[in-house]
């Protein structure tokens, strides 16, 4: 008995670290897929938090969950937010790799599409939303959200990417 207990003790100063030490990084991506999905990397302050790959696509309309913990510490030096398709690909109309963003949450910041912006190497690309998300069409472009005036730390939250937390 005292065993379990121990372990509970254990198990629950772990959860205790985790939440102190990180935080949530949420979103919800689609794409389109030539020779496999699209890859993304993630970025906060320059400091790569994130990456991934979206394979399979999914349906129409619907999207994939991605959640990352990202150190305290990395939000603490602030910085803006950036992702970029990684995988670039295309050989033609109907033949191409893009990456779609339809929300993303640092912790209780959240950006829709429209509260991001496309950058490349020569300045500002402007593209308009499609049916609810963001298009990085090249792997130069770089979907851009500006950290918070008051910093990245804020109240943690748990749950759907889209709803306001507990």
């Amino acid at each position: 008995m005292r065993s379990m207990a121990g372990c509970v003790a254990i198990l629950a100063a772990l959860m205790l670290a985790t939440a102190v030490n990180g935080a949530e990084l949420a979103l919800e991506l689609s794409g389109t897929a030539f020779e496999g999905g699209p890859a993304f990397e993630i970025k906060i302050g320059g400091e790569v938090v994130g990456t991934g790959t979206i394979d399979p696509i999914p349906p129409a309309g619907d999207s994939v969950h991605f959640l990352f913990e990202v150190d305290d510490t990395v939000l603490a030096r602030g910085g803006d937010l950036s992702i970029r398709l990684s995988n670039d690909r295309r050989a033609g109309p109907g033949a191409d790799r893009n990456l779609h963003i339809l929300f993303v949450r640092v912790n209780d910041h959240d950006f829709a599409p429209e509260d991001l912006r496309i950058v490349n190497r020569t300045g500002p690309v402007v593209r308009p939303i499609r049916q609810g998300r963001l298009e990085l069409w090249t792997g130069d472009e770089v979907a851009l959200g500006t950290a918070p005036r008051g910093g990245w730390i804020g109240k943690r939250l748990s749950g759907d990417p889209g709803r306001d937390g507990p």
